[in-house]
């Protein structure tokens, strides 16, 4: 069975190994814990420029081309070897790749759609919009839920009925990764629950108030029989720039969403409901990212929706939080060299001394990542449209039937 070995655990020892913590008298603190998170972050998008410390050096991305189309960005591709195409799905076609001058400078023909036969790419920066996930989150005035939780995560609920007075509680219904209730207190119109649990996890809660009569009566009649409702969700995945949708699942008395508002980590929606109406939502929230990639040209234009198949390097993700699970992205020499490379770091940015014996482990280290690294393919091929040998010309260009 594989062992979870965390990024929690990496820079702890990557603490223990700068001398910057001293094992066994100290542990790392939090905010060194989230230190040493953004400087290991920084040493794996730094492999996008030092690519011979990618440790995964043949990497295939699958793409599908659009007739007459002759740019495609590939995210995090950092250095492409082989571009080929697919007919039916079964015969494959080797492509030449050129020259940025040839590409952009040569003389051609630009209204043939057909079989492409030449590339080049260019690392680029592009801005995407990520495609929503499956399981949106859901919140409801009974069940209460986010798929993105991290270390107390606080829900907000507006309801007319709870008063400083009121006497409120929450209980955990479902959740995966141990997610619990630390705490749930009344205020002036709003209930704040404050969740712990694993970045990721998937939970759902009930909450129940009750507010003495002599508090009921009074409340102005605009605070006891609203029609108006207001969810405040505190979420570390909403930005300014998000595209936020809410939706009503299942509601009794025709709950309806009136309006939907965003802002720096927090979610709005009013409602429209009769007092005691139970309701279900679902919101999804879509953040544009600038994503590093490459851009890839083709010549000639496809002709119709070829599959395409690069081969090559591909930048490394980086990690969401301490709780990502290195096991499951990096072998265990990968680990152990990314340890003393974030010592390193952390010896720079604290100020320190870097050991010379693990100085000396890491330069072993590093040699070792670069030679595993496979060699560079240095063979050539010419391709030409002229002479007696037989290659794509403008004749099969224009008349190809997909076989040669």
């Amino acid at each position: 069975m594989p062992i979870i070995y965390s990024a929690a655990q990496l820079i702890n020892e990557a603490f223990y190994t700068s001398e910057i913590v001293s094992r066994g008298f100290q542990n790392v603190a939090a905010e060194q814990a989230e230190t040493g998170l953004i400087k290991l972050n920084e040493i794996i998008t730094e492999s996008a420029i030092m690519d011979d410390m990618l440790p995964y050096y043949t990497t295939q991305y699958n793409f599908y081309g659009i007739p007459g189309q002759q740019q495609y960005f590939i995210p995090n591709l950092v250095k492409l070897e082989t571009l080929v195409f697919y007919i039916n799905g079964v015969i494959r076609y080797f492509m030449e790749k050129v020259s940025q001058d040839y590409q952009f400078g040569a003389a051609r023909v630009e209204n043939i759609n057909s079989l492409p036969y030449t590339y080049h790419y260019e690392r680029a920066y592009q801005l995407i919009t990520p495609t929503p996930e499956p399981i949106t989150n859901m919140v409801s005035q009974a069940n209460i839920g986010t798929s993105v939780v991290v270390n107390n995560s606080t829900i907000i609920i507006t309801d007319g009925n709870i008063t400083p007075l009121s006497s409120v509680t929450a209980t955990m219904l479902s959740s995966s990764n141990g997610v619990f209730v630390t705490s749930a207190s009344a205020g002036s119109g709003t209930l704040t629950v404050v969740c712990n649990g694993i970045p990721g996890a998937v939970w759902s809660l009930s909450y129940s108030s009750t507010t003495p009569v002599s508090t009921i009566v009074n409340q102005t009649s605009a605070n006891v029989n609203t029609n108006v409702a207001t969810l405040t969700i505190v979420d570390p995945t909403v930005e300014t720039t998000s595209t936020v949708t809410a939706t009503m699942v299942s509601s009794t008395n025709n709950v309806s969403v009136t309006s939907v508002t965003k802002g720096f980590n927090t979610l709005t929606v009013d409602l429209t409901a009769a007092p005691g109406a139970l309701w279900t939502l679902s919101y999804t929230v879509i953040t544009p990212r600038w994503t590093p990639g490459s851009n890839i040209f083709v010549y000639f234009f496809p002709d119709q929706a070829y599959q395409f198949m690069a081969t090559g390097l591909f930048q490394l993700p980086p990690l969401t939080s301490i709780y990502d699970d290195l096991g499951t992205m990096f072998d265990s020499y990968y680990i152990t060299y990314l340890q003393y490379r974030l010592a390193e770091r952390l010896c720079i940015a604290y100020s320190f001394n870097f050991p010379p014996q693990a100085q000396k482990l890491l330069s072993e280290y590093q040699m070792a990542v670069s030679k595993r690294s496979a060699p560079m393919d240095l063979t050539l091929r010419k391709l030409t449209t002229l002479g007696n040998s037989q290659s794509i010309n403008y004749a099969m260009a224009n008349f190809h039937s997909g076989w040669i």
